[in-house]
């Protein structure tokens, strides 16, 4: 399968309401942000270099088959990965692996324009088995987690992370943060990845307070605390 890949960088691009279709149909309410963060990351990422924003879709016959979103963080020099998504018709193509593997590659030129000469890495969050309501949603989150692993992400071992609440009245949501290294020898400072997350893409862009996110870095710590 030949996929075109294009960037959003638009609103009035119409791969933007095509992506936001298929973005609807694959995930659930509850996990789905607000369009207007989309708007409002792809409104930003000119204004926020050395930082930017990609709004990746994979093109097969004039019709949005696969999408992802990320953030790259320059003051850590890593990448962010928010969304990634496949139509499902189409899965079991190798979609999701191109596609991570192709904003992969433009997270890593980001990195380069930043001044840096490779990037440390990519970050995403993903659910935890442990958090799994019955037995489908258990079996759906080994497989996603095994995607991942086999893409080089892999949880991030005793760092307790949690999703700021993505609407008022919602509480944080118990995450694993997940890593696939990229340069080897490199020290990276988790608490400082997760600082540049909150305040580049849940503060700049999901608008949300920086004290919810004060709350939410004082929670991670307590539940580290809990555990240790």
């Amino acid at each position: 399968m030949a996929i075109e890949w294009k960037e959003v960088t638009e609103l009035e691009d119409e791969l933007l309401r095509k992506a936001l279709s298929l973005y609807h149909d694959c995930f659930p309410e509850y996990v789905r942000e607000d369009e207007c963060v989309f708007y409002e990351s792809i409104r930003q990422h000119e204004k926020n270099t050395p930082n930017n924003f990609h709004f990746l879709v994979g093109i097969v016959d004039d019709k949005v088959i696969c999408f992802s979103t990320a953030h790259y963080l320059a003051q850590v020099n890593s990448g962010y990965i928010v969304y990634i998504a496949a139509d499902p018709k189409e899965r079991g193509k190798g979609l999701g692996k191109q596609t991570l593997l192709k904003m992969e590659k433009l997270l890593k030129e980001d990195a380069v324009h930043a001044g840096y000469p490779s990037l440390k890495g990519i970050f995403l969050e993903t659910e935890r088995e442990i958090d799994a309501q019955n037995e489908e949603e258990y079996k759906e989150t080994i497989n996603r987690l095994q995607f991942f692993n086999h893409l080089g992400f892999s949880p991030i071992k005793g760092y307790q992370y949690v999703q700021p609440p993505l609407y008022t009245g919602q509480t944080p949501v118990p995450l694993y943060l997940a890593f696939k290294k990229l340069t080897r020898g490199e020290d990276i400072n988790y608490d400082q990845v997760v600082t540049a997350i909150y305040h580049e893409k849940y503060h700049k862009m999901n608008k949300i307070s920086l004290a919810v996110l004060d709350e939410c870095i004082t929670s991670q710590r307590n539940i580290s605390e809990t555990i240790q």
